[in-house]
């Protein structure tokens, strides 16, 4: 098992522990075919992911209403992957400024760009953001970090890596610095004692940046 399969399996069982059921994961994928068009070090970056989960069930999900990611949504399968990152290579934007940074310059201002790849989101509506796989970061970024959306044209990094992702989400959670909690309209993850905001679990990770 990788260390981010473990990672995630630490995660599901804290929140199965707090709520009764965890996030439901559909098994790995056998069969990563579907990604041949992706560049081949993003394909390595996202392995680890898919083989140990091939994204979330979408009914489950619904029922459970918990925002656990950030900017909530659920992790996606590689057809899903493969359906949004084809639908935006057709809205690519293909004169963008090369020189328009974003987030101290570590994320690169564009909309969508073939080496950027939506790991969680809404299938039915891949325009209302999500996470990402970056493969064409900004001067001060790095390949093959982990942005998300942050309003209809603005993106963050998260963590410097998948695998940095899900180890820091694990600890965060383990140690009790992210805990499960009621809010208005859903349960979400976020820091205890925190007034419930969207981008609270978001702003907790780029703490440990």
């Amino acid at each position: 098992m990788s260390n981010l399969a473990t990672s995630l399996q630490v995660i599901d069982t804290i929140i199965e522990t707090a709520l009764g059921a965890g996030l439901g994961l559909r098994p790995g994928a056998s069969d990563l075919s579907g990604l041949d068009g992706i560049d081949d070090d993003l394909v390595a970056a996202l392995t680890p992911l898919l083989v140990a989960a091939d994204g979330q069930e979408h009914e489950l999900a619904l029922d459970l209403c918990l925002d656990w990611l950030p900017q909530g949504m659920r992790l996606l399968s590689v057809d899903e992957i493969v359906s949004i990152w084809n639908y935006e290579l057709s809205e690519q934007d293909e004169d963008y400024e090369d020189d328009w940074h974003q987030d101290d310059d570590r994320v690169r201002g564009l909309l969508t760009h073939p080496r950027r790849v939506m790991l969680w989101g809404d299938p039915d509506f891949p325009t209302e953001g999500g996470g990402y796989l970056d493969g064409v970061p900004g001067p001060n970024g790095r390949v093959g970090q982990v942005i998300a959306a942050v309003s209809e044209c603005d993106f963050e990094v998260v963590a410097w890596s998948l695998d940095d992702f899900f180890s820091t989400y694990a600890e965060l959670v383990k140690s009790g610095q992210l805990v499960v909690s009621k809010g208005a309209y859903s349960w979400c993850v976020q820091p205890p004692g925190v007034e419930e905001h969207p981008d609270a679990l978001l702003q907790a990770f780029r703490a440990h940046l």
